[in-house]
């Protein structure tokens, strides 16, 4: 489980270059890494922070739901909201 994500100097991505948090799963102790919502540090590092598509057919999540579903697409393979 991620203790703390990172971001390269990728210009697509918010806060490139810092250390933004520890993202909070739905469930880790069960393998649900889906991204929770509700707590605010998963908003801190992960929510909404990608600007751009990260590939060029990104529009959709693993879980088939559209993406971006915010102000941005989220990290990982889960869009959150």
């Amino acid at each position: 489980v991620p203790s703390s994500v990172v971001v390269g100097s990728d210009p697509r991505y918010l806060g490139a270059g810092t250390v933004k948090g520890r993202p909070v799963f739905v469930d880790a102790m069960n393998r649900d890494y889906r991204l929770d919502p509700t707590a605010p540090a998963s908003g801190d590092c992960c929510i909404d922070k990608i600007m751009a598509p990260p590939t060029p057919n990104a529009d959709h999540d693993i879980d088939g739901n559209t993406r971006p579903r915010g102000a941005g697409w989220d990290l990982g393979a889960h869009e959150a909201r």
